[in-house]
């Protein structure tokens, strides 16, 4: 149950980096008091802004490329590619009938 009121207490932690690429963003930051956001904006088709934002930035910003989250380090990056197990089955299939 503390657990939940951690983050106001030591500041919500966030990826952050600024016009990366997706797999190279890992510095984490403690957001600073007010910044209860974390956010995912695609800046260009391979590039991205993480960072801390407020809550009312996050209702204000009309973007389709934005993101925000309240939890610690939740605009980790995403897996959106195919899953490995849909590849292993693949690789098993090409190599039986090969």
């Amino acid at each position: 149950m503390l657990h939940s009121h951690l983050p106001s207490v030591c500041g919500l932690k966030c990826f952050t980096c600024w016009n990366a690429n997706p797999g190279s963003c890992t510095q984490i930051w403690s957001c600073p008091a007010g910044y209860d956001r974390c956010s995912t904006t695609i800046a260009a088709e391979n590039l991205i802004t993480k960072n801390c934002m407020r809550s009312d930035e996050c209702n204000m910003v009309d973007s389709t490329g934005l993101r925000c989250c309240d939890k610690d380090l939740c605009n980790r990056a995403r897996h959106t590619g195919a899953s490995v197990s849909f590849l292993l089955v693949s690789l098993a299939f090409f190599t039986v009938f090969l």
